[in-house]
């Protein structure tokens, strides 16, 4: 049997270029950092550069995929020699905490923390700080 050079372009688009749709929980944690109603004023997605929510490649962030939607947010994670804007995210493990996220955003500053829990078969915010500096 010979497969017609139509249908095996279809199959390899089918199989290649299809999204990856593996969140990592460190997306997860992002996304639910990003949706929380305390950081949505800071977020001002009408402004020139601020869609897509730039965040910092770092330690915390090396399993995130280079762009993914957080909740309603599509988002770049970006090394830091190719910043092009001071509006970025920077999210970094907390010292001493097995399931903790710090933030900052620097260009409203804003910093906070974050612990989570697991719950059941999700992740959940057990508690959520943030502050203007």
């Amino acid at each position: 049997m010979q497969i017609k050079p139509s249908l095996f372009i279809i199959i390899f688009l089918l199989l290649f270029g299809c999204k990856n749709e593996t969140e990592s929980r460190e997306e997860k944690c992002i996304a639910m950092i990003l949706s929380q109603p305390g950081i949505q004023p800071f977020l001002h997605p009408e402004l020139e550069g601020r869609i897509p929510i730039v965040i910092l490649k770092n330690e915390y962030t090396k399993s995130c995929s280079n762009f993914f939607q957080a909740g309603k947010y599509n988002c770049m994670i970006v090394d830091l020699e190719d910043l092009a804007t001071p509006a970025f995210f920077e999210f970094t493990r907390k010292k001493f905490s097995s399931f903790g996220v710090e933030f900052n955003y620097n260009v409203e500053g804003l910093s906070g923390s974050v612990d989570f829990i697991q719950c059941d078969q999700a992740i959940c915010i057990e508690n959520f700080e943030i502050y203007e500096n």
